[in-house]
C-alpha cells in the first residue's frame, strides 16, 4: 500500500466511518479544519439528539489515541463513541466501535494504570493485536441516539 500522510490516512478513516453510519440510517457529518474538536457528528432524521464520534485510523500495528492527554477525568467533555479503523494492504477497512468509557478502560489497562489520570510521558496507543479489541469489531449496534 502506498504510504500517505497521517492527515490523509485519518481523513480516509473518517469518510469510511461516515459512509458506514449513513448506510445504517444516521445523518453523519464529517467536520473539517485544523483545530476541530470532533471528527463526526451524527443525528437521526427524527430527533434533535446528536452524538459525537472520534475516529482513529491506522495502516500500522497500533492506534494512536492520545486518550489520557485529553480525557484524564471522566467528567471532561468527550466523544460519545470511538471508531478505530485499520486499513489493510488491500485497502479494506476494519472497524472497532467503542464507547468512550470502553476505550478509556482499555487504554488504562494498556498503560498499566488503576485509575484514569493524565498521561505525563509518552503517547497513548492501543495495539491492533490487543485481545480486548476483538469484542468491539464491527459493533455498530452500540451506536444509538
Amino acid at each position: 500500500m502506498a504510504k500517505g500522510t497521517n492527515s490523509i490516512i485519518g481523513m480516509s478513516g473518517e469518510f469510511a466511518v461516515a459512509s458506514e453510519l449513513l448506510r445504517r440510517g444516521f445523518q453523519a457529518n464529517v467536520t473539517f479544519g485544523n483545530a476541530k474538536a470532533m471528527d463526526i457528528i451524527i443525528t437521526s432524521n427524527n430527533s434533535n439528539v446528536y452524538k459525537i464520534v472520534e475516529v482513529k485510523t491506522t495502516t500500522g500495528p497500533k492506534f494512536v489515541t492520545e486518550f489520557f492527554k485529553k480525557y484524564y477525568d471522566k467528567s471532561i467533555q468527550h466523544p460519545d463513541y470511538w471508531v478505530l479503523v485499520f486499513i489493510d494492504k488491500d485497502f479494506t477497512a476494519h472497524y472497532y466501535v467503542l464507547t468512550h468509557e470502553e476505550i478509556g478502560d482499555i487504554q488504562m489497562q494498556v498503560n498499566g494504570k488503576v485509575s484514569w489520570e493524565k498521561t505525563v510521558k509518552g503517547v497513548d496507543n492501543i495495539r491492533r493485536s490487543n485481545p480486548a479489541l476483538a469484542e468491539h469489531e464491527n459493533r455498530w449496534d452500540k451506536i444509538v441516539l
